[in-house]
């Protein structure tokens, strides 16, 4: 067999999540940790995600296999483990299923799963088809989920292109109003503007109740930017819109516990 070489050994897992390849964001990763950290606890299912970069030489099934086998996903009295493999470079994913999850995680639904997932991954929108995939596979092994022909507001649907339109737009319109508008009204040093502004705003979106919650808060912010003007213009645009974030990953992960692929499953492209 020329490709039962071409398997390289990768590093330990790292969680439920290992992604080797760097396309998820850190809440993204400590999201997936933390839902696939829950699954475990509530039915004692394993799965794991990994990425990779390339399979160098190898086919997606056989990679899938062999990672599974080394790091025995799932049980091992149950084999209930779940591998979702991803390789970038080559743009190929699977779905490898332990035995004793085939009859709940079919070779069907899992196509289904790689089928939608590739609309997202089309879009190079990796973190949300990942995302997909794993919200899929938790419904599925708790008996929540049936296939359908693509997801409702996923990409493809008008409802998602209609989505999309008007969430880019909103952030041009934000954008710019972070960057000139605040600005303008820190240059103007009478506070008593961002209020009148904050009142048309808030009436336009709700009527008078919203027009005095947007005012107090007009005044409040114009009033900050307005004192701080010449402070922060000194210091570069980084203080007027940096900020610093900060997450948690997902503890005490101590490694799979023995399982053993079944075979079963689902390859796809993008």
């Amino acid at each position: 067999m020329p490709f039962a070489r071409a398997y390289y050994t990768l590093d330990s897992p790292t969680g439920h999540v290992s992604d080797f390849a760097g396309i998820l964001n850190t809440q993204e990763k400590t999201d997936l940790e933390n839902k696939l950290t829950k699954l475990n606890t509530d039915t004692s299912v394993e799965v794991a995600v990994v990425t990779i970069k390339s399979l160098e030489g190898d086919t997606i099934e056989n990679f899938a296999v062999k990672l599974f086998e080394e790091w025995k996903i799932g049980k091992k009295s149950k084999d209930n483990g779940v591998l979702f493999l991803i390789a970038l470079n080559n743009r190929k994913m699977r779905i490898e299923v332990g035995y004793g999850l085939e009859p709940t995680l079919t070779d069907a639904h899992s196509s289904w799963i790689i089928q939608n997932v590739g609309r997202y991954f089309k879009l190079n929108k990796y973190g949300e088809g990942i995302i997909y995939a794993v919200s899929e596979i938790d419904k599925t092994l708790r008996g929540n989920s049936s296939p359908e022909t693509q997801p409702e507001n996923g990409p493809g649907s008008q409802r998602y292109k209609i989505e999309n339109i008007f969430l880019n737009l909103g952030l041009v319109v934000a954008y710019f109003f972070l960057r000139f508008g605040i600005r303008f009204l820190g240059m103007t040093k009478s506070w008593w503007l961002g209020g009148v502004i904050g009142a048309a705003i808030g009436y336009l979106i709700g009527g008078l109740l919203f027009a005095g919650i947007f005012t107090v808060l007009g005044l409040l912010l114009d009033y900050i930017f307005s004192k701080n003007y010449d402070r922060w213009k000194g210091s570069g645009h980084g203080s007027w819109f940096g900020g610093s974030g900060s997450s948690s990953g997902g503890g005490g992960f101590g490694g799979f516990g023995g399982g053993r692929s079944g075979g079963g499953g689902s390859s796809g492209s993008w």
